[in-house]
């Protein structure tokens, strides 16, 4: 079964950020999150991952996404320093908080399409954030990298994408965008 993220898309200067982060982790570890322009994976804030459901296709979600989005102004988001979680000790985020238009177009997203087109899977974190890298090594040597770097910039999601999942959650292969 196909599995997809429905996310948001970032404007320059987020892709940027997320770009110069990741290859300074990656300076320092291996990442198997990786931002470049060689590299097919999408920075994103996610909204909604998982599999679709028997008989389900793109275009009939598209079309419930569509339908959600239009409820929905381009979302702003102010981002903070990147830090190693302390789950599993292994992902790199960045915190982006908004207003409540991130947390509404999420829970609306998933009342719409849980269990009628897609098999959810619910992320360990409710907290909006970027994921910057992935590491297996080096985690107090990236630590002391990441509190050399200061966000705590504003950016804009105009965009939702779908993409297809690739490996630790990433996003590869942008499929559409609607725009919000």
């Amino acid at each position: 079964m196909r599995k997809i993220n429905i996310h948001l898309a970032l404007d320059k200067p987020a892709i940027e950020y997320c770009m110069e982060v990741n290859a300074g982790i990656r300076s320092i570890s291996d990442s198997v999150i990786v931002f470049d322009v060689n590299s097919p994976m999408i920075p994103h804030i996610s909204l909604v991952m998982g599999t679709l459901l028997n008989d389900v296709d793109l275009l009939m979600i598209k079309k419930v996404v569509e339908e959600a989005a239009s409820e929905f102004q381009p979302i702003q988001f102010h981002v903070f320093p990147p830090y190693l979680e302390n789950v599993r000790t292994r992902y790199i985020f960045s915190d982006v908080e908004d207003g409540k238009g991130f947390v509404n177009l999420k829970n609306k997203l998933q009342q719409s399409l849980q269990d009628k087109y897609m098999c959810i899977q619910n992320d360990y974190s409710d907290q909006a954030h970027l994921t910057l890298g992935h590491i297996e090594n080096n985690r107090e040597e990236v630590k002391k990298h990441l509190h050399q770097i200061r966000a705590n910039f504003d950016f804009l999601c105009t965009e939702i994408e779908f993409s297809d999942v690739g490996p630790k959650g990433t996003c590869i292969n942008s499929l559409f965008r609607i725009s919000l």
